[in-house]
């Protein structure tokens, strides 16, 4: 046999050995770590409280260390040996540094959500029997947001952490060029999504409104909640939002009897079809179930015969000149609630100043930004000293901290802890 035609025997024969060598080693790893992958990929899902009872094993119970970088939060036995195991997603690296539990996906001290732990809805002020384990742990949190809004976030989130008992999600929406803020900015556990603008550059801050009409792309709840950047939450009552397990509420003020401004009238009555008297931009953040936003957008379809973006272009003109109230301006809140109430009436709750229940708005939130004084000089007119000033009021409240007191004579300091 030819001299070359040996070695190309052998080649073949060579490459052959190592591709199935190759084969069974992926195999036999994959068999090997498919079940730490998994549950990786399960660990870093946790986030509604309607995964709390998985956390710690049963006799055990979370102990939270938050603010201890030198301790992280571990499963306590509830027996009182003091014996602990970890909670789900983190692991115990038997080192002797006194952290006892690390996190598998960073390494660090375990942190619990606080999307996970229990909150007691006790100050309810309608007794609701709404908890993490009904309707509103299905609750999808969403916020699109520009890098210039970027700023309000860390207020927002801190708010979220402060004072929801529970939701599903929470999905931040960004345009290309936002990207860069999402690694400063979002949460733990945030589904991030980067979508150019739908509508072109001329229409400006409609794009991102136009991405609430179409919600229900980036969510799985049964409801969700639209944040808006420049808010905080102060308290939860399942009141301000929900009437029941199964309805939302919606707050509106009427034209007439209220004196309230009717300048979103003429835009909202031509995407919904119909007479419109009341203003129900009133009480942000909003909820919607989240089969409205599709069955909006038929509906436009079929009256209309076009396309979410050619109706758009119906607006256009309204918001490229001065606003009037003869003109059509779209105000995607008022336009999804007045489609809802006459369209899914079994679903929400309308809610007026003759209500009983009116003293909910604001009960669990303040919309920061329609407060402040604007600085038209600065990019975003809303970012001053005021706004933050508002806000971290808004969100203050009992701290562990160390008071201290320096003596400039002795050089002595002390202190006592609040």
């Amino acid at each position: 046999m030819d001299r070359r035609c040996i070695i190309w025997r052998f080649g073949e024969l060579f490459f052959i050995v190592i591709g199935v060598y190759a084969v069974c080693s992926t195999l036999v790893l994959q068999a090997y770590l498919d079940p730490f992958l998994r549950f990786r990929s399960v660990s870093s899902q946790i986030k509604s409280r309607e995964l709390l009872e998985n956390v710690c094993e049963p006799g055990f119970t979370l102990e939270k260390h938050k603010g201890d970088l030198h301790h992280g939060d571990v499963c306590r036995a509830t027996d009182r040996t003091g014996k602990f195991s970890c909670p789900t997603g983190c692991f115990n690296p038997g080192k002797d540094d006194g952290v006892f539990c690390e996190s598998l996906d960073s390494y660090l001290p375990c942190r619990v959500p606080t999307a996970q732990l229990p909150k007691h809805n006790g100050s309810d002020l309608h007794a609701s029997s709404l908890t993490c384990n009904s309707s509103i742990a299905d609750l999808d949190l969403l916020l699109p947001i520009h890098h210039k809004d970027a700023p309000f976030a860390a207020a927002l989130f801190k708010s979220i952490e402060l004072h929801l008992p529970c939701f599903h999600d929470l999905i931040l929406v960004v345009p290309p060029e936002s990207r860069f803020i999402l690694h400063a900015v979002a949460p733990p556990g945030a589904k991030l999504y980067v979508v150019p603008d739908p509508l072109p550059p001329r229409f400006g801050y409609l794009s991102q409104q136009v991405i609430k009409i179409f919600a229900d792309k980036f969510t799985t709840g049964s409801r969700v909640m639209i944040l808006e950047t420049d808010m905080v939450f102060k308290s939860w009552h399942d009141g301000c939002f929900f009437a029941d397990r199964n309805t939302i509420r919606t707050f509106c003020v009427d034209f007439k009897r209220d004196k309230a401004s009717d300048i979103w009238k003429v835009g909202t009555e031509n995407a919904v079809g119909a007479p419109v008297t009341q203003d129900c931009v009133v009480n942000t953040p909003f909820v919607f179930p989240r089969n409205v936003f599709a069955a909006l957008r038929d509906h436009v379809k079929r009256t209309k015969g076009k396309t979410w973006g050619e109706f758009m272009e119906e607006y256009f003109e309204g918001h490229s000149k001065g606003w009037v109230r003869e003109s059509l301006l779209f105000s995607e809140f008022n336009i999804l609630a007045h489609f809802m109430l006459k369209n899914l009436p079994e679903q929400v709750e309308l809610v007026t100043t003759a209500d009983k229940h009116w003293h909910m708005v604001g009960k669990c939130s303040r919309h920061v930004g329609a407060e402040v004084k604007r600085n038209h000089q600065l990019p975003n007119p809303k970012l001053t000293a005021e706004y933050f000033d508002i806000a971290f009021h808004t969100l203050d409240g009992e701290i562990q901290t160390l008071d201290l007191q320096l003596d400039l004579d002795t050089h002595a300091i002390a202190g006592v802890s609040n």
